[in-house]
């Protein structure tokens, strides 16, 4: 519900539920490869419903600062509040900055190898 993105519907005595299970996903990634985020400076890249579930998951899992790389900040304005500072993807950045850097864009993926945003 908070996350206000939805990648899987069910169908339950004719309503459609819709689920995010990009959440949990992240959450058991990080617990099966005993990876603790509590205090950690993290970096989101991207602003989708992906983005948006790692968002909740790093904010429930007690990371204070939380920076984004994004296209347009008003994609993510109702989530705005757990967010520390924007950057847009011209900024240059410094990853070393940062204990952690998820890339929540297809950018780097199998039909965007061209396209990474991190160099």
């Amino acid at each position: 519900n908070k996350i206000k993105a939805v990648n899987t519907v069910v169908i339950n005595n004719n309503r459609l539920i819709g689920y995010n299970t990009d959440y949990f996903g992240f959450i058991e990634s990080l617990k099966i490869n005993n990876i603790n985020l509590q205090g950690k400076k993290t970096l989101i890249i991207g602003s989708g419903g992906a983005a948006k579930a790692v968002l909740y998951g790093v904010k429930d899992l007690g990371v204070d600062e939380i920076h984004m790389v994004l296209r347009k900040k008003e994609s993510i304005k109702d989530h705005s509040i757990y967010i520390s500072k924007f950057f847009s993807f011209e900024d240059e950045l410094d990853l070393r900055d940062y204990d952690i850097v998820i890339n929540c864009t297809p950018l780097g993926g199998a039909n965007y190898m061209e396209s990474c945003p991190i160099k």
